[in-house]
């Protein structure tokens, strides 16, 4: 076994020799055929380093196409589903696309309201369902308390749930809510009025009161029942 590896050394080293030869010659290329510059074994040991090279990119190539396979496969499962129109705010389902309105406070028809209650504050979650209502101040604001009326519903197939109030330093949202609820017959036609008093977590002051958008047809009865002044 030794003496066949030393035939096998003696042999390179031969043809090395016989390599350089060639090269100092001028003839560019051994009888081999390796380019001028490369000894034997440079060939193979040139793509065993490239594999080498070239390894770790493959991988990492492989990686990325994976997570960009992944991303479009739930991009595509998002975005195709039924209704999908974008990302929505928090808010109610049932409401028009519109901005908030600014209130003028000018408080009107407080001669024809019935007596106001305490109103019922909703969380965020109540707006996901609920109807928004139209509403106008009934009197000037007072201290942290708004007295507000608003289209309270039918009686029967939409009635009020309550209130939600988004304050910030410069503004207050005030959200006037009602919910549809079921019923084998008919719904009355009737429109019923309400009348709440709405306490903040400071006084009103300087800041802005906006109404949210709210649903056409009520708003409809609603100035029919009460023309804006």
């Amino acid at each position: 076994m030794s003496n066949a590896s030393d035939l096998v050394e003696n042999q390179l080293i031969q043809d090395g020799a016989a390599w350089h030869r060639g090269v100092d010659a001028g003839l560019g290329q051994s009888k081999f055929s390796f380019p001028v510059g490369d000894p034997p074994g440079a060939a193979t040991n040139g793509v065993r380093r490239g594999r080498k090279r070239w390894a770790p990119l493959a991988v990492a190539t492989a990686v990325v196409c994976c997570i960009l396979a992944v991303t479009v496969i739930a991009w595509v499962a998002t975005h195709d589903a039924p209704g999908y129109r974008g990302h929505q705010p928090d808010a109610a389902v049932a409401l028009p696309s519109a901005p908030a309105s600014l209130d003028p406070l000018r408080p009107s028809h407080e001669a024809d309201l019935p007596a106001a209650s305490t109103a019922v504050t909703v969380s965020t979650t109540a707006l996901r369902s609920a109807i928004s209502m139209p509403w106008r101040l009934a009197s000037a604001p007072s201290g942290r308390s708004l007295d507000v009326f608003y289209a309270a519903g039918d009686g029967g197939c939409t009635v009020p749930v309550g209130v939600h109030v988004v304050e910030t330093t410069t503004t207050v949202e005030l959200w006037v809510l009602s919910n549809r609820t079921v019923s084998n017959g008919a719904c009355a036609s009737t429109f019923v009025v309400g009348r709440s008093t709405i306490e903040l977590s400071k006084p009103l002051g300087t800041r802005a009161l906006l109404h949210p958008p709210s649903d056409p047809e009520w708003t409809k009865a609603f100035n029919a029942t009460f023309p804006p002044s």
